[in-house]
């Protein structure tokens, strides 16, 4: 009885961790954007990969 609960605990906050890491991928790109032009990218991939 406990499991699916926890279960659905931890996609939604694996779903709130995307939505906060895409938040700061728009800002730390948009920020870099005029310094380096593969900021965005770099950005983009490099928290995902953490939490995948």
């Amino acid at each position: 009885i406990f499991y699916p609960k926890l279960t659905q605990e931890i996609r939604i906050t694996y779903n709130l961790v995307q939505i906060y890491d895409l938040a700061f991928t728009l800002l730390l790109g948009f920020a870099n954007r005029g310094t380096d032009p593969n900021s965005i990218l770099y950005t983009m991939y490099t928290p995902t990969s953490v939490f995948l």
